[in-house]
């Protein structure tokens, strides 16, 4: 059987400079919309388990996992959290889930502005200015 290779848009990231916990993801047109969808249903999330405790903790860490990597279409938790709980609390008082997302959120802008000045121009137009 012949092997097809081309680039399928995947960027990778290790995660604190451990090579063996690696984030991967393909940048495409529809990811700022599904992380959007994301951080909304995160939200719906807080709301719902409200102060959390004992099995509430673990289905909401189950539920936030379902959710990042749903948008991502990748399994990106386990390499950020291992089977941590995103909601364990660091020193500074953040969550693991916002120290992550703080880290990644701003690699990510940087991916979509990357994506955006390489589409040439003819295809920009059929994409809209928000591409």
């Amino acid at each position: 059987m012949e092997t097809l290779k081309f680039d399928e848009g995947y960027r990778e990231y290790d995660v604190n400079g451990d090579k063996s916990r690696i984030i991967r993801f393909r940048v495409d047109p529809n990811l700022k919309e599904r992380i959007e969808k994301a951080m909304a249903d995160i939200d719906k999330l807080r709301e719902k388990y409200g102060k959390m405790s004992g099995s509430d903790l673990y289905k909401a860490g189950v539920e936030f996992r379902e959710i990042i990597n749903a948008a991502f279409d990748s399994d990106i938790c386990t390499p950020a959290f291992g089977n941590a709980s995103p909601f364990a609390l660091l020193k500074n008082g953040k969550a693991l889930y916002e120290a992550f997302l703080e880290a990644l959120l701003p690699a990510l802008e940087k991916e979509f502005k990357a994506v955006q000045s390489e589409i040439r121009p003819e295809v920009q137009k059929y994409l809209g200015e928000d591409s």
